[in-house]
């Protein structure tokens, strides 16, 4: 762009030299100085948040403020332009009943509206997904995910809404059931769950509407006595003392067994193993001695022949005998609460297990007295004189009664319950950046740094990379033991996803993948669950699981400048692989011109698949390098696979862009097929406090170049660049005979061009014609001196020199030139073999400039910079075309330029045509081409129109700009906030 500024100065007479030789200012713009990090922290302390417990009031509608329990505090202090937002997320409400009424009124909205558990609010006190202010509404007991918000940094806590005192309680057996059938003798365990789940619980009183029927324990065991139904509730007193609370009613119905006795008897052994009909509980004639085993029937009785018989009844049943010694004993129900039977005691429960010895036969109703409890380990679970058991401490204990010569034992499994669970790896907390993921590669490099290298070791070995999944309320500052002590209490399994991904055997907490399987699946998703070993409520375990999916690709995790550089060799490595070729460089198209000659479109090679890169911290060029894309010494990230950044930062320091040649780029993408995701690409990082075109270093934070490879040929096919943000540099990204996509992308903080398509032309060594394709989606520009985008074409259908037509065999200049022209429009254009841009969505060009010091394209010469702008402003000023883009603001026009395509040239006349294909979705934008101007414009002098009337005829431009009713003004600012985030992410997919 800076060659045709210079021709324009050949143009302009001597005696224009001198009237504009009053230097105008070198534009300036507001600097976006951007958040790079943000702290939480509880009130008043330096104390990082991660849990917040509140115990606080619900349903009465008071509103409360985060901001009353947390602080935060932003970085660099003179970051500008951004708002703090809260949002509250996966709220998991611990109310069954409250939340079965919110889902009842989502499905049938009517009467009085029932709001979610917890929500933020607007400033009318209105339910809210994200506001500024932190304030919030607590309707039932809960716990959720907060998420603070300032640009593209996102921090997270949890919140858990707590209380002590009983609300309510609810009574199912171990399936979450409030119903049941059961046979006479059969006992089952029932569970009460409370809410709030963190109530302490000193008393629960059971009672049945029909003991006689169905008795129940206090520990909750349901005893099935005799044929009926029968209601049971539960009654727990509040521990702030003021009264009880009744559960739900659990009915149940008991049916007849196979005796009297239900389905199993034990008897006491007697001398003959003879027992009378009414011993067993069944009346004469009811046994078939041919279909049962280990027994024998007489007339007036049965005879057990070993140690234990099945006896089948004529009615279809069986019972089940035992024998045992007269006065051998048993500990009640032990097989349920053994832990065998997966019964769980917990750690410093105030309400223990209570356990009762009663004599083994089944029908002996002898009370024993004179028992004598004990625990084999009181340090895990202590036990009293009549019984009772507390857990101490984590372990097994066994606990033994004795009575006279007899005794029984039963073992427990003393754990520390939890009452929920929520992950910090969570969904809520992957969502980095503007895409809003993070993505995981399948590999690492086994060494960090070079002094970890053993002798003989490779320095970038390789293992499979994972992702350790932490749980939300894991003790602060703790030890590797403490940790693993926390942690045992937790498993997790892979839901979704189970061939790319499995549970680390050595560590439980850890998903490891395979990156066998992940190789050509691109981004897959693999779905963890974690949940608690030892739920406090075993029938209701919904509140202490919780779920988390992970994206994950084949490739490699990337945290230093040493092993990017590396994954960049092994990234073009893997590419030259036969097998991975898809379909090698080669010519597209061959055209002959009226000249005779023929012209090629080169296309780079395409591969199957690709190895990506994962950015797992922000990268910085090293200190004791420059950024250089072609020198041996310089440093580059060159990608030929995919770069997926996670949100983080490739960076380099200003005294590390010294370039003269303009090669300083930070990121080089080398083969088709890259998709460049997600990444901030500051090619200097540096506070600055004003933006003029001499701010940033010449370069561009990234280009697409094939560089002429061998491999991959002159031309790159389906590039992508997604959700980045540019910025602090010369140039944006520079477009090299490339065919790439760029959504939702924001590019800043630019002293030249945005985005350059660079020159369309003919390559003279090989007659490659050279253009580049672009669909631009959803796209922000902001704080950018020249144009947001600059379309040029150079040496395309004009010879260099001459000025003759190159496709060309007339003999005359206007003649070649149009048969030129010609050719290119019947025969390039139709093909899209000149550069083309398709945009969708918006296009949102904040680059409202002062119409008295406008400047199209920034040369970097202050001088030139100043010529043109005096030569535009009367254009600017008068011309009823350029008016349509001028608004009146704080008492000074101000202009849009929005992007531009022009012809630029070595020859001095100047005319290139330009032939790009552009397609605007957004609707905000005209059209202003220079060779549809009048120079006969009121109130400029002779001179100037000559002079301008001589610039329109000799030099080929477009622009494209607002028209002055566009809803973006010269007042207008963005922020990088939730809602425009959202916005970069609305309408089609492309």
């Amino acid at each position: 762009m800076k060659k045709i500024l210079i021709g324009i100065l050949i143009l302009i007479p001597i005696i224009i030299l001198l009237v504009v030789a009053l230097v105008s200012n070198l534009i300036q713009m507001q600097v976006w100085i951007a958040v790079e990090d943000m702290t939480l922290t509880h009130k008043g302390t330096d104390r990082e948040v991660s849990n917040l417990a509140l115990y606080l009031d619900v349903r009465d509608d008071t509103v409360y403020d985060l901001d009353e329990w947390v602080d935060v505090s932003v970085l660099p202090a003179k970051a500008n332009n951004y708002t703090v937002e809260w949002s509250i997320s996966n709220v998991v409400c611990t109310d069954d009943e409250y939340q079965k009424q919110y889902e009842d009124y989502l499905a049938d909205p009517v009467g009085v509206p029932v709001h979610p558990a917890a929500t933020l609010v607007d400033g009318a006190g209105r339910d809210a997904e994200l506001n500024t202010s932190g304030e919030f509404k607590i309707n039932a007991y809960c716990s959720f995910n907060v998420s603070v918000r300032a640009e593209t940094v996102t921090k997270h806590f949890l919140v858990d809404i707590v209380g002590n005192t009983v609300h309510s309680v609810a009574l199912t057996d171990l399936n979450g059931g409030a119903y049941a059938e059961m046979t006479v003798g059969e006992s089952m365990r029932l569970c009460a769950s409370y809410v709030p789940v963190d109530s302490i619980i000193t008393k629960l009183e059971y009672g049945s509407s029909a003991p006689n029927v169905a008795y129940v324990d206090e520990n909750g065991t349901l005893n099935a006595l005799s044929e009926g139904e029968a209601e049971i509730s539960v009654t727990a007193d509040r521990y702030d003392g003021q009264g009880t609370v009744t559960s739900n009613v659990y009915k149940v119905v008991v049916r007849a067994g196979a005796s009297r006795y239900g389905d199993k008897i034990t008897l006491a052994r007697v001398n003959g193993g003879k027992y009378g009909f009414d011993a067993l509980g069944i009346s004469a004639g009811d046994a078939d001695e041919a279909a049962g085993d280990g027994y024998t029937v007489e007339a007036d009785g049965i005879v057990i022949n070993g140690e234990s018989a099945s006896i089948a009844l004529k009615n279809g049943k069986t019972l089940q005998v035992e024998l045992c010694n007269a006065d051998d004993i048993a500990i009640e129900h032990a097989e349920l609460y053994s832990e065998q039977s997966g019964y769980v005691l917990g750690v410093g429960e105030k309400r223990g297990l209570a356990l009762a010895v009663r004599y083994a036969a089944t029908a002996d109703t002898r009370t024993p007295s004179g028992a004598v409890w004990s625990s084999e380990n009181e340090e895990v679970a202590t036990v009293t004189g009549d019984g009772y058991v507390q857990g101490v401490a984590e372990g097994t204990a066994v606990i033994t009664v004795r009575l006279g010569a007899s005794s029984a034992s039963i073992t427990l499994n003393v754990r520390t319950k939890a009452t929920s669970l929520r992950l910090k790896t969570s969904d809520e907390a992957l969502e980095a950046g503007l895409a809003r993921q993070t993505v995981f590669a399948s590999e690492k490099y086994v060494f960090e740094t070079d002094a970890e290298v053993g002798e003989n070791e490779d320095k970038y070995a390789k293992q499979p990379n994972g992702v350790d999944i932490r749980i939300q309320g894991e003790p602060d500052d703790a030890t590797e033991e403490e940790l693993a002590a926390f942690y045992a209490h937790y498993a997790l399994e892979i839901v979704e996803g189970g061939e790319y991904a499995s549970v680390d055997e050595a560590n439980g907490m850890r998903v490891k993948f395979n990156s066998a399987a992940l190789e050509g699946k691109g981004v897959v998703q693999v779905k963890v669950r974690a949940y608690a070993k030892y739920p406090r409520f075993e029938a209701n375990q919904k509140h202490t699981s919780d779920s988390v999916t992970l994206n994950v690709v084949y490739g490699v995790e990337a945290s230093t400048a040493d092993h990017i550089t590396r994954a960049g060799e092994d990234q073009k490595a893997y590419i030259m692989r036969p097998e991975i070729l898809d379909t090698p460089a080669q010519t597209e198209a061959t055209l002959t011109a009226p000249n005779g000659q023929d012209y090629y479109v080169f296309n780079g090679a395409t591969f199957k698949s690709n190895y990506a890169i994962a950015l797992a911290a922000d990268i910085a060029c090293p200190k004791d390098q420059l950024v250089d894309l072609y020198e041996d010494y310089g440093w580059c990230v060159h990608l030929y696979g995919n770069l997926y950044g996670n949100s983080h930062i490739i960076s380099a320091k200003p005294n590390q862009l010294k370039d003269d040649n303009g090669n300083g780029y930070l990121v080089h993408v080398g083969a088709s097929g890259v998709t460049v995701s997600n990444v901030i690409i500051r090619h200097e990082d540096t506070v600055i406090d004003k933006l003029d075109g001499s701010t940033f270093e010449k370069s561009y934070c990234m280009t697409f170049d094939a560089r002429g490879d061998e491999l991959f040929g002159d031309r790159l096919l389906n590039e992508r660049a997604e959700y980045c943000i540019f910025e602090n540099s010369y140039g944006g990204v520079d477009f090299k005979n490339t065919d790439a996509t760029v959504v939702g992308c924001i590019t800043r903080n630019i002293s030249s061009v945005g985005l350059y398509f660079n020159s369309a032309h003919v390559n003279e060594g090989t007659n490659g014609l050279i253009f580049s394709r672009m669909k631009l989606h959803n796209s922000v520009f902001s704080s950018i001196i020249g144009p947001s985008l600059s379309i040029s074409f150079e040496k395309l259908s004009i010879l260099d020199g001459s000025g003759m037509g190159r496709f060309s065999t007339a003999e005359g200049k206007d003649e070649s030139r149009e048969e030129s022209y010609k050719w290119v429009e019947e025969n390039l254009v139709p093909r899209r073999y000149v550069h083309c841009l398709d945009q969708t969505g918006f296009l949102d060009i904040y680059n409202w400039q002062n119409s008295t010091n406008v400047t199209l394209v920034e040369t970097g010469k202050k001088l030139t910079n100043d010529l043109i702008a005096q030569l535009t402003e009367p254009l600017i000023k008068y011309h009823p075309d350029f008016r349509q883009c001028v608004v009146s603001y704080d008492d000074a026009e101000y202009f849009h330029l929005g992007f531009i395509s022009s012809g630029i040239s070595f020859d001095t006349a100047l005319d290139e045509r330009t032939f790009q294909q552009i397609t605007l979705e957004d609707k905000r934008f005209t059209m202003l081409k220079t060779k549809t101007l009048s120079s006969d414009a009121p109130g400029l002098s002779t001179s100037l129109k000559n002079t301008i009337k001589n610039i329109i005829n000799k030099i080929e431009a477009t622009l494209y700009c607002y028209k002055n009713d566009s809803s973006l003004t010269p007042a207008s600012t963005y922020e990088l906030n939730s809602k425009l985030i959202d916005h970069l992410h609305e309408g089609r997919s492309v």
